[in-house]
């Protein structure tokens, strides 16, 4: 797999499957499926993802969501995790992009935004990382399907990149 600022390039198999841009707002994704809830910004499909998402398990190879986590509505952000797991291929990639409340560059960022409804650190991909002690102790028992996540400091570190992908049983 290649990773470039905002594509992934998928392994061989996987053409068939979509690729979608949550919360895409302005920034829309050539080759993606572009949604948002705000009619406004034009988006592919005007969609609210705290509805679920209209595609079927493991038809989804890669999902975007750039600057959307820290916007979701209070208690929603474990549902609509747990709906991209379930949409995405056991191969697909999750790229996420929030700001990164712990920065020691700009701090600021993460919550000066009005529209931002929660915050994130480092420590809060623990949680889901199904194979970190966060996530066995207290991520399983809040009903978190469990995620393999790699993560990136960028901007400095104002900004967290997280790269994630479902981890599934044999039966998904």
């Amino acid at each position: 797999m290649t990773v470039s600022a905002y594509r992934i390039y998928p392994p061989p198999g996987t053409d068939k499957l979509l690729r979608l841009n949550l919360g895409c707002g302005d920034k829309k994704i050539a080759g993606f499926i572009n949604l948002d809830n705000d009619p406004a910004c034009k988006p592919d499909m005007n969609w609210d993802i705290g509805l679920g998402l209209p595609y079927g398990e493991n038809s989804v190879w890669e999902i975007q969501a750039i600057d959307l986590l820290q916007c979701l509505p209070e208690g929603k952000l474990i549902h609509i995790m747990n709906i991209c797991h379930c949409v995405l291929h056991p191969s697909g990639i999750m790229l996420v992009r929030v700001p990164n409340t712990l920065s020691k560059i700009d701090p600021s960022r993460a919550i000066s935004d009005p529209g931002y409804r929660r915050i994130f650190c480092e420590a809060s991909f623990s949680y889901f990382d199904g194979e970190s002690e966060a996530w066995k102790a207290r991520g399983n028992r809040l009903g978190i399907k469990p995620w393999k996540v790699s993560l990136l400091l960028l901007d400095g570190d104002a900004v967290i990149q997280a790269t994630m992908s479902p981890v599934k049983s044999e039966s998904s």
